[in-house]
């Protein structure tokens, strides 16, 4: 039945009506700056086409630091992770 479902209703949009949860004034998830922003994929980080000096041999990584209360996962997450410096293949 599930399926049947799902086949029957591939390609139609519902009706969209008014339920207890309604708001009239829409507020959009993202900024509309953040909208446009490059999207990467898991093959693909926000460092993977860096072009750095080819005197720089060495980079200094560190942990990341947050202070909203909010962020306390992820500092406890990271609180294990070490500075390290990291060699840059040429």
């Amino acid at each position: 039945m599930g399926l049947k479902i799902v086949d029957e209703g591939y390609g139609r949009t519902p009706e969209l009506r008014k339920d207890a949860f309604w708001d009239d004034e829409w507020v959009p998830l993202y900024s509309e700056e953040s909208a446009w922003e490059k999207k990467y994929t898991q093959h693909e980080g926000s460092l993977s086409h860096i072009k750095l000096d080819r005197s720089i041999s060495q980079i200094r990584m560190v942990p990341l630091q947050r202070s909203h209360p909010s962020d306390s996962v992820l500092r406890r997450r990271f609180s294990s992770a070490v500075e390290r410096i990291v060699p840059v293949k040429k």
